[in-house]
């Protein structure tokens, strides 16, 4: 069940993890740091990331062909899913990743990733095949501007 070179797509991907703390700065870009207790605590600034990983880049392909399952299991309407079957374990995909096939990836004010901007979102892993694997996707809404 490999995928043919000639229908392989440049797809990126993110992981999302937990929100983390941002740290206050001083002028030089370097961490203010607080002693409290005798340990050296870095300051908070009361903000955190989203938890958006950087996009990594992969060839690979999204199809819409989904078993009468994974429709049941994911939604009733299959024109919102997609799927792509990947080689077991190739990819590191959780349900949450952001999947970038058509738009462009964008960045919020403060630098962080925008997942408005990804096309999908993966909602679901079958990891019962025995060499290959496949992620359930959910097209993301868009604006009309988009």
């Amino acid at each position: 069940m490999r995928t043919s070179r000639r229908v392989k797509q440049s797809i990126w991907y993110a992981l999302k993890g937990e929100p983390q703390p941002i740290y206050e700065r001083d002028d030089d870009g370097n961490i203010i740091y607080l002693i409290i207790d005798g340990e050296k605590v870095p300051k908070e600034s009361g903000n955190t990331t989203n938890g958006i990983e950087e996009p990594v880049h992969i060839e690979n392909s999204i199809g819409g062909n989904l078993t009468q399952a994974e429709i049941a299991a994911y939604g009733s309407q299959d024109r919102d899913l997609a799927s792509m079957t990947y080689p077991k374990g190739k990819y590191p995909f959780k349900v949450g990743t952001l999947i970038w096939l058509n738009s462009e990836i964008k960045k919020l004010k403060d630098g962080q990733i925008d997942e408005q901007s990804a096309d999908y979102t993966v909602v679901g892993i079958n990891t019962t095949g025995q060499h290959f694997w496949r992620a359930v996707l959910r097209a993301n809404a868009k604006d009309e501007a988009d």
